[in-house]
């Protein structure tokens, strides 16, 4: 089983950047990290996230609240 406390460190990030884009809806903001998350596999075109690792996204999330320094 996977520790449930890594749910507070991971929403607290995906709180961070969404604070730096507070006009964005929610889904837009998921949109956003799926897009991330296609280009950095290599993708054309949206890459399926249900089956991205939490570290991966993590990573992502990361990498934007970076860019919107």
């Amino acid at each position: 089983m996977k520790d449930p406390n890594r749910i507070y460190k991971f929403q607290g990030q995906i709180t961070r950047l969404w604070m730096m884009y507070p006009e964005l809806r929610y889904t837009q903001l998921m949109d956003l990290i799926s897009k991330k998350v296609s280009e950095t596999k290599g993708c054309d075109e949206d890459y399926d996230i249900f089956y991205v690792e939490d570290d991966v996204v993590e990573k992502v999330v990361n990498a934007l609240i970076e860019e919107a320094g």
